[in-house]
C-alpha cells in the first residue's frame, strides 16, 4: 500500500483493446496490495469496499486508476515522478504490468 500524496496529473484515453484489458490488471494489483492508503498503511477505500486508487504498469509507464462517484476506475498515467506515491519498500516496480 502506498502513501496518499494528494498531487494528481490529468486522465488520458486509452483504446478500448488496452482498456478491456485493465479489469484484470486492475483486480491484479488490488489483490496485490499496490492501492493507496493512509498514512497508517490502511487502504483508502470507497463507501462500497473498492480502493480509491490502484496503480498498475502500463507500457512502461506507472499508471494510477481511480475509483470515482460512478463506480467505475478511471485511469491514466503518472508521467511525472513526483505524482508516484510514496514507495519506501520499493514495491511499486512489482505492480502488474501491461505491455502496450
Amino acid at each position: 500500500m502506498f502513501a496518499d500524496d494528494g498531487q494528481t496529473e490529468r486522465c488520458d484515453q486509452y483504446s478500448p483493446e488496452v482498456w478491456g484489458q485493465f479489469s484484470d490488471l486492475l483486480a491484479q494489483a488490488i489483490a496485490g496490495g499496490f492501492v493507496a492508503a493512509d498514512k497508517y498503511g490502511r487502504p483508502l477505500v470507497a463507501d462500497d469496499g473498492k480502493p480509491l486508487r490502484v496503480f498498475v504498469w502500463v507500457g512502461g509507464q506507472l499508471n494510477e486508476a481511480r475509483y470515482s462517484r460512478n463506480n467505475q476506475y478511471h485511469a491514466f498515467p503518472l508521467t511525472r515522478r513526483a505524482c508516484w506515491p510514496e514507495d519506501p519498500a520499493g514495491r511499486l516496480a512489482q505492480a502488474p504490468r501491461l505491455p502496450q
